[in-house]
């Protein structure tokens, strides 16, 4: 991983991985915002719900933009022994999802891709730890 963070490939992946959580923050507020007002109590109180979890959502994906860019901001500390060992300051970004939440305010596609993005930052670190 130290060697493609290094070699400038890292800093492209995690500018994806920023413009990605981009779009999906703009996807989210707007179904959230889009969703037709309803006179039912219920509804209305679902509506509050997905509105909730949507501005606790956005906080997340904003928490994690910032782990982000610190990440692709750190500057190594390369061994003067041996320039191919380096140490980052910063660890790898997490995503911090809500927890005890009721997905299902939101819509089904939607609260979907919510909540495999935590599997997809997984899967883009296991990548770069391999190569």
């Amino acid at each position: 991983m130290n060697e493609i963070l290094g070699s400038g490939i890292g800093s492209v992946l995690l500018g994806a991985g920023l413009t990605l959580m981009g779009v999906i923050t703009g996807w989210l507020v707007s179904a959230v915002s889009s969703r037709p007002a309803s006179r039912d109590n219920r509804s209305a109180r679902s509506g509050l719900e997905a509105r909730q979890l949507a501005v606790r959502t956005v906080i997340a994906l904003d928490e994690f933009v910032g782990a982000c860019h610190a990440a692709v901001s750190d500057t190594p500390e390369f061994n003067p022994a041996d320039p191919s060992e380096f140490v980052f300051h910063i660890d790898d970004p997490r995503l911090n999802l809500p927890r005890d939440v009721e997905w299902s305010v939101l819509q089904p596609d939607l609260a979907e891709q919510i909540l495999w993005m935590p599997n997809r930052l997984r899967n883009v670190l296991d990548g770069l730890d391999l190569a």
